[in-house]
């Protein structure tokens, strides 16, 4: 989970991921997406953070365009986190989509061979 932005190459890192993955195999990514508006602070507060302040985060929208490239299909995204963490009071709504969640789910599978 949130593995992708502490990677120095990412792309490369799907590429090794689907290289191992049999044929119609389903990959799980987790990962705080950058367009969204958590995401945002995320980005901008990123140099106080001992843990994120080596991280470079991605949108959602970017890493569903490399998955596309690798041939996976039947692509999904799901989110949650719609406010600042410290408005969050209650187990947060999973909703369809990306964007507006500050962390997103992608399902895709690998293309058959």
């Amino acid at each position: 989970m949130t593995v992708l932005c502490f990677l120095p190459d990412p792309r490369r890192a799907l590429e090794e991921a689907t290289r191992v993955l049999q044929p119609g195999g389903q990959l799980i990514i987790g990962l705080i997406d950058r367009e969204s508006p958590l995401g945002w602070v995320y980005e901008a507060k990123k140099q106080q953070s001992r843990f994120y302040r080596h991280a470079r985060f991605y949108g959602v929208a970017a890493v569903l365009e490399w998955l596309k490239g690798l041939g996976y299909g039947h692509l999904e995204t799901w989110q949650t986190l719609f406010r600042n963490s410290a408005e969050i009071t209650r187990v947060e709504p999973v909703k369809e989509g990306h964007g507006t969640g500050g962390f997103a789910v992608i399902a895709a599978r690998k293309a058959q061979s």
